[in-house]
């Protein structure tokens, strides 16, 4: 019984730290310490991707894509299956179709790095995202960190 039980502990802890999420809100700050008073370490944007470590009440242990850890309030937390992703390159070119000889696309033909995206699709090694101003674009998956 005490091997089952450890085995079942093991099992939920790996499943559990692998989840991912993306923010719902804009400008959450996310914290040092699991608390409302807690030091703000830095303040991220809707669809700012974060993998979950472990949860404490209402707060949330998360780590982003440098491997910066921090707490969040769960309600500022999307779980289900929606993916987005960040720029982790200094610029990386948004394009009109999955293909690097595909045409930038109007308006704003580059991301800088840090910028958030909803994910909308992937084909081969692009991702389809939506950028902030509603438009459709592909850009190549090894300039994004995407939590999956």
């Amino acid at each position: 019984m005490k091997i089952s039980c450890a085995i079942f502990l093991v099992i939920f802890t790996i499943s559990f730290s692998s989840l991912a999420a993306c923010l719902n809100a804009d400008k959450v700050n996310l914290r040092g310490k699991p608390d409302d008073k807690g030091e703000i370490y830095w303040r991220a944007e809707k669809n700012t991707p974060l993998h979950v470590l472990t949860t404490k009440d209402e707060w949330v242990y998360v780590k982003d894509f440098e491997d910066e850890s921090t707490w969040v309030k769960q309600e500022f937390l999307d779980q289900d299956k929606h993916f987005c992703g960040i720029v982790k390159d200094q610029f990386t070119n948004l394009r009109d179709a999955p293909s690097k000889k595909a045409k930038l696309i109007k308006n704003t033909p580059q991301a800088e790095r840090y910028t958030v995206f909803k994910i909308l699709g992937f084909k081969n090694d692009w991702v389809k995202v939506k950028t902030s101003n509603n438009q459709t674009a592909w850009i190549n998956k090894k300039n994004l960190w995407i939590q999956k």
